[in-house]
């Protein structure tokens, strides 16, 4: 945003000042815009690389965020990943140093405080490639994981950027066309399918899922894939399983849904003569749930005197207990 700024002396001599993407507050100080807010504000769609930051977010959150806020709580969110990993109490984390992800941060950090469409876009695409590289030098998996989502993250962000860099100047937002919009969205979803599928076809993650599963094993090079040593706690186990399900929901989310038949799924090995079993990983916690007979049920509240009942805002969650077990003494 360009102009002029009318400002007057102590002795009433009228001065005018020309100011540059910057806001001019009583008594002639002068605020700089950054384009973070603007960016999150106009495009809608570019919110949903928040999403893949934690398990637990999903889209639906982007309604109630702060658009000042959300570029700094993508930074934070961002450090801990990198620090402590994306599931909450995780004992048994083990930190690995990444410079690429480290660097990844502190560019997102400087595209912060950029106040023009340009360098903010010349920041992020450098952070987006080094979130790739900081991803692929990864070893253990709940690390790769970490890493994972915030590649997921800025691969989709730098995406919707350079769109909009192309219509945009300055601090002026410009509108992506309706078919530059579809081809942006449909190549940042497969680059993140891609590594979703990669993902889902590595022997270590097949043979976490395949343990829960009750499969037939996980067989490469004439042997069976044994469970990685951190999968034999239940809690690392599941963990990651719920890491990794909830991560390929998110993807799944993101426009187009054209896409989403061609997802990541597992391929589970059968019995000699037996096609294999596709399995979408959205799909694994239910049949896990199944396989070991731990039955869920849903259904609608009954309303039968509803207006004695306390209204509860949110998801309800009802459990019965097993009976108490009765000890044969005869």
């Amino acid at each position: 945003m360009r102009g002029f700024m009318l400002t007057k002396k102590p002795d009433g001599t009228r001065l005018l000042h020309r100011y540059d993407a910057a806001s001019a507050e009583e008594g002639g100080e002068q605020k700089a815009l950054t384009w973070v807010p603007r960016f999150f504000q106009m495009d809608r769609v570019a919110r949903e690389g928040f999403t893949f930051l934690m398990p637990e977010f999903h889209n639906r959150d982007l309604m109630v965020e702060n658009m000042d806020e959300i570029g700094h709580k993508i930074l934070d969110l961002g450090k801990k990943l990198y620090e402590g990993g994306s599931m909450p109490c995780n004992r048994l984390w083990d930190k690995e140093e990444s410079p690429e992800f480290a660097e990844s941060l502190e560019l997102w950090a400087k595209a912060l405080e950029a106040t023009g469409v340009a360098d903010f876009d010349r920041l992020l695409q450098k952070a987006a490639a080094l979130a790739n590289e900081g991803y692929a030098q990864m070893g253990n998996l709940a690390p790769r994981m970490a890493s994972l989502r915030w590649n997921c993250c800025m691969c989709w962000i730098a995406a919707r950027s350079a769109a909009v860099l192309a219509v945009s100047i300055g601090n002026s937002f410009g509108s992506v066309s309706v078919q530059r919009h579809k081809e942006v969205c449909h190549a940042a979803k497969h680059q993140i399918f891609e590594l979703l599928r990669l993902l889902t076809k590595e022997y270590p993650v097949l043979t976490i899922f395949d343990f829960d599963l009750v499969g037939h094993g996980v067989w490469h090079d004439g042997k069976r894939e044994d469970l990685p040593k951190l999968a034999t706690d239940d809690w690392c186990r599941r963990s990651m399983e719920f890491d990794v399900v909830k991560l390929c929901y998110q993807a799944l989310q993101l426009p187009p849904e054209s896409m989403n038949p061609s997802a990541a799924t597992f391929i589970m090995v059968q019995p000699y003569l037996t096609p294999e079993w596709l399995l979408p990983p959205p799909e694994a916690p239910r049949r896990i749930l199944e396989r070991h007979h731990w039955f869920m049920e849903f259904f609608q509240p009954e309303i039968d005197d509803l207006h004695t009942k306390a209204w509860i805002d949110g998801r309800v969650l009802h459990m019965e207990r097993a009976p108490e077990f009765q000890h044969d003494f005869s």
